[in-house]
């Protein structure tokens, strides 16, 4: 059976259904509600829809097929008039069956099901410190098995994918190394191939950078306030994902949203240098600045992810400007002032990407399906929480850790001392032009004197 793509609206008393159903059988079509189910059967098509909120079967309810759109409209009055029903625009949380989980793992809790609940430790503010470091569980070390992937949760996928790994990400041996060694390597790498000439020539020799700090993202004056919403791409990107609820523990939920951000970083500095427009280009810019999906590493606390997000920027892409990095920091803050919905719109744009591009679908695999999915479920107070902190951190670029206000130092030192140089030469040179042409006078006047004296005839004729 398909899942025919969808949207839902709703006012203070209905709930409207258009189902795009271009090849259905009208005469063996079924339309089902039962409190919060919803359920839509006209071969071959099938959707079943779990509402946040419940409907009635009165005789107000219609449905209506327009053929030249292959659409079904139909409507049901709430039980509750005027019940405000959340998240009808994130379609994956609505097709997602109750109780239908990820994995089956003892002594963890749903967290999904209300967007709110968290473990009981974190339900006392409803907040994290995200500038606290977070303590990996050792578990896997101790088995001698290493996992990676969105929560921690996949391992040894890449045994018999060692060729197409090693042209999409830069860690080798994933299923070997801790996210402990996983830093540290990630942290050697940026080191050994940053470049300082490169990235003093992106500071002074800047025409495109400046273009591409005035890039203004299309999130850029949008408000939270504001209605996102999904073009049809998007919606049947969202029918086609997995419907499943996810088991994290409360070690998961920090580093779950860290990477978020580094993956959202990357994003925010591809739409900049792109202007909006993926290139060819572009799943590797993705690929490469996140930590996340290069090394398979999350950092400790918020200020380590800024940190390697902003290495990254200064070390592998074509433009390397501590400005555009601090932009694209900004940018980021953005998205996730703007919540889960925009945040999901990025994340389907990088699914798209991956998709079409060699073998990167394998990080849809690990990372960014399970994120389209989760985000629709995530928690609104935090995900304004990372916000908050994102907005007021403050990295420095000694911070950064490469050395570049050293670097930027000891180039404005040589550019002072060419100009030195160049002003002693031009002084020098008008002091020789000066000098010949003093030398030109004075030849002049001696050659004058010269022939008065050998003529003397000229000053009798001058007195006559």
């Amino acid at each position: 059976m398909l899942t025919p793509v969808f949207q839902l609206d709703q006012n203070n008393t209905f709930v409207y259904f258009c189902i795009k159903a271009p090849y259905c059988n009208i005469s063996e079509t079924e339309i089902f509600v039962e409190n919060n189910e919803f359920k839509f059967f006209s071969k071959p098509y099938f959707l079943r829809l779990n509402l946040p909120g419940d409907l009635v079967e009165d005789g107000r309810e219609s449905a209506k097929y327009e053929g030249e759109k292959g659409e079904f409209n139909i409507k049901f009055p709430k039980k509750i008039p005027g019940e405000v029903f959340e998240g009808l625009d994130l379609l994956t949380k609505l097709l997602t069956p109750k109780g239908e989980l990820s994995a089956s793992q003892p002594l963890l809790e749903i967290i999904g099901s209300n967007p709110d609940v968290l473990p009981s430790e974190l339900l006392e503010t409803d907040e994290i410190d995200w500038y606290i470091d977070q303590k990996p569980c050792t578990d896997n070390s101790i088995i001698g098995q290493y996992s990676y992937g969105f929560a921690d949760k996949k391992s040894q996928v890449f045994k018999n994918l060692s060729q197409e790994l090693k042209y999409i990400i830069d860690i080798k041996d994933p299923d070997d190394l801790s996210n402990v060694e996983r830093i540290k390597n990630c942290s050697q790498q940026e080191a050994d191939k940053f470049n300082e000439d490169h990235y003093l020539a992106d500071l002074y020799q800047d025409e495109v950078v400046v273009e591409l700090v005035k890039v203004k993202p299309y999130w850029s004056d949008l408000s939270y306030q504001d209605k996102i919403s999904f073009n049809d791409k998007e919606r049947e990107q969202l029918c086609n994902l997995p419907k499943k609820e996810y088991l994290l523990d409360e070690n998961d939920i920090m580093p779950v949203y860290l990477s978020l951000v580094d993956i959202i970083y990357s994003y925010c500095y591809n739409q900049r240098i792109t202007e909006g427009e993926n290139n060819v280009e572009s799943g590797w810019n993705i690929c490469k600045l996140s930590s996340t999906l290069s090394w398979f590493c999350y950092q400790p606390n918020i200020k380590e992810t800024i940190i390697t997000c902003l290495r990254r920027s200064l070390t592998f892409p074509l433009y390397r400007n501590w400005k555009l990095a601090i932009d694209v920091l900004k940018d980021t803050e953005k998205i996730f002032s703007l919540g889960k919905r925009q945040i999901l719109k990025c994340l389907l744009d990088i699914h798209s990407l991956f998709i079409d591009e060699d073998s990167r679908y394998i990080l849809n695999n690990l990372y960014i399906t399970d994120y389209c999915v989760w985000i629709q479920v995530a928690s609104d107070k935090l995900i304004q929480s990372l916000s908050s902190s994102l907005h007021q951190l403050h990295i420095t670029k000694t911070d950064v850790g490469l050395n570049l206000e050293d670097i930027e130092s000891a180039a404005r030192l040589v550019m002072e001392e060419e100009i030195s140089s160049n002003l002693n030469n031009l002084t020098v040179n008008d002091s020789d032009d000066d000098d010949d042409e003093s030398g030109s006078e004075s030849s002049s006047e001696s050659d004058s004197e010269s022939d008065s004296s050998q003529n003397p005839d000229s000053d009798i004729c001058t007195q006559l």
